[in-house]
């Protein structure tokens, strides 16, 4: 009983202390969110002043109406692209277009320039199975052009055993010789081959 009393004296004067500490405070100015630029308005607002008391207490500076005029910057760089067209290296020069094509009329993007050569394709993604439509795929052919020269692929409607003929026959002959060869099934995602490894 003792140990709570004493708990709750510790609580309640740290509460109290937080609020007089509050009190306290009431005063003290909040922190300002000031740009950080020296000018009149950042400044003035830095100081807690309004930029008319700023100005009177430094009139030089820049934003104030009696100060001088700040120097001109030097222009900015041009932002030209990098590419060897027309376009790009006109402005790398600082000459227009058709400055630039008057001395350099083979540049691509020019009237007389030769056309680009076609950029390759993006590359394809085929899947990686023996099978008819994988493998077109790979050689960039279509099913029918791959079946001509390749009949004999899973998939070609004239191949000589099919995949389900296959996974019957591999499931028949593990049935009857269960006792020294594991069951194999083929791993494609077929229902031949699913079912198979199913059982």
């Amino acid at each position: 009983m003792m140990k709570t009393m004493a708990l709750l004296a510790t609580v309640a004067a740290g509460a109290a202390s937080e609020a007089r500490e509050a009190s306290e405070q009431w005063w003290r100015p909040r922190p300002r969110a000031c740009c950080r630029a020296f000018t009149a308005d950042c400044l003035s607002c830095s100081a807690g002043v309004s930029k008319a008391q700023y100005c009177r207490w430094y009139p030089n500076t820049v934003g104030c109406s009696s100060a001088p005029a700040p120097a001109p910057t030097p222009s900015a760089p041009r932002a030209c692209c990098r590419a060897f067209t027309a376009a790009c290296m006109s402005c790398v020069n600082g000459q227009t277009e058709e400055e630039y094509c008057r001395e350099n009329p083979n540049t691509v993007g020019c009237s007389s320039a030769p056309a680009p050569a076609p950029t390759p394709s993006a590359p394809r993604a085929c899947c990686r199975a023996f099978t008819a439509a994988c493998m077109s795929c790979v050689n960039g052919q279509t099913e029918e052009e791959y079946c001509r020269e390749n009949p004999n692929t899973v998939g070609c409607s004239s191949g000589v055993i099919s995949v389900a003929d296959e996974a019957k026959e591999e499931s028949r002959e593990a049935s009857e010789q269960w006792w020294w060869r594991p069951k194999a099934c083929c791993r494609a995602f077929t229902a031949a081959c699913m079912s198979c490894q199913a059982g």
